[in-house]
């Protein structure tokens, strides 16, 4: 089994730069991240810019860490009711510029009317 920390509330949410989240997780003995499919409060994995792209992947490889996952912030859920799809050609895409065999999505995160 292997165990990957999700970078999201450290990198999105709190503002740590990814090299010093990388190095910190490194540190702690994880050999593995799973990064979000958006930046900020995007739910576009387009916000994810080719330089960021860059850089998480040149981190982490610095830190002998695979990005196991790229995790959507769109809901399936909330997809199937409104009109908002998920992008998941675009979530594969940065899985692919990662170097992630692996993509999930959130079921859901709030009570629906």
């Amino acid at each position: 089994m292997r165990l990957a920390f999700y970078t999201y509330s450290y990198t999105d949410r709190q503002n740590l730069s990814v090299p010093e989240c990388l190095a910190r997780i490194a540190r702690t003995g994880y050999t593995g991240v799973d990064e979000s499919g958006t930046f900020g409060k995007s739910a576009d994995p387009k916000s994810v810019s080719p330089e960021r792209r860059r850089l998480i992947r040149d981190t982490a490889r610095q830190h002998k860490l695979a990005v196991e996952a790229v995790i959507t912030h769109a809901e399936l859920t909330s997809s199937l009711v409104a009109d908002e799809p998920l992008d998941l050609k675009g979530s594969v895409d940065l899985a692919a510029d990662l170097g992630a065999p692996l993509v999930t999505f959130h079921m859901a995160a709030r009570w629906m009317d």
